[in-house]
């Protein structure tokens, strides 16, 4: 099996690996990195991978026996390596670690909090407060990946017309790199919640995950969130929740989704006019 996928649109295939890249990398982070790194981004500098499992002996928030992968950051200053200073500071994860995977709740990173060269590989859970290790070395956690069939198989949903989401699938793929999956779940709890449920509680865990995927890596998950917020969620959200998307609505880098702020201002104005 080939260990990058090939795919028209890959958001972590950057451009083609230097010398200079690799010696200005190891400079901002004054180490060593793993050659099997290197050698892996002189194939292709980052991008998605055609495995999406590495065995864990600990449980973490993912599964009991595994964590997921999906893709391996190149290096570059947007979605690669070199972004790893502002996601520690960001989801308060302690200094020595270069992440190479992963997008908040979770991460895949190099631990070098204790040797300049030859890291061990180790799984963040920022839910679970958990950092495992899980290889000794780059090499090592190659030569373990596999593919895990799961639930959220594309092909084994689409199947299934009649799929209905829960709480946990939505909270599990946001874990993940599933963009497309990521989304209905979103779409189909909101509407289960905003429509049916009476319980407070349900309101209150929607805003968690609202909160949390208007800052998500992939744009097209901000632009869903901000349509749902100004399709429905805002008739039954509380007020400061409600301010709190907006200024993250108001502040994010797309375009498409700060269009959204004026369209729930003025909702609301012809809410408060009735």
């Amino acid at each position: 099996m080939k260990f990058w996928k090939e795919i028209a649109e890959d958001t972590y295939k950057l451009n083609s690996l230097t010398e200079q890249d690799i010696k200005q990398a190891e400079f901002f982070f004054n180490v060593s990195l793993p050659k099997e790194y290197l050698d892996l981004l002189a194939l292709q500098n980052g991008g998605e991978i055609n495995y999406n499992s590495h065995p864990s002996l600990i449980a973490t928030s993912w599964a009991e026996t595994h964590v997921n992968i999906d893709f391996i950051m190149g290096i570059g200053k947007e979605n690669g390596i070199l972004e790893t200073p502002y996601y520690l500071k960001e989801w308060g994860i302690p200094e020595g670690f270069i992440l190479f995977s992963g997008e908040g709740h979770t991460w895949l990173a190099f631990d070098y909090r204790h040797s300049k060269s030859n890291p061990p590989i180790v799984y963040i859970d920022n839910e679970m407060n958990q950092i495992i290790k899980i290889a000794d070395s780059f090499g090592m956690f190659l030569s373990e990946l596999y593919v895990e069939d799961t639930f959220s198989n594309e092909e084994e949903l689409n199947d299934n017309l009649e799929w209905h989401y829960t709480k946990t699938d939505l909270e599990r793929l946001m874990l993940t790199n599933d963009i497309n999956q990521l989304k209905s779940a979103l779409s189909y709890m909101t509407q289960e919640i905003v429509d049916f449920s009476e319980d407070p509680m349900d309101i209150k865990w929607l805003a968690e995950k609202f909160l949390d995927l208007s800052s998500h890596f992939n744009e097209n998950v901000r632009i869903e969130v901000a349509n749902l917020v100004w399709n429905s969620f805002m008739d039954v959200c509380e007020n400061e929740i409600l301010q709190q998307l907006l200024s993250k609505f108001e502040r994010d880098s797309d375009s498409d989704v700060r269009a959204y702020v004026e369209d729930i201002k003025e909702k609301l104005l012809e809410k408060d006019a009735l």
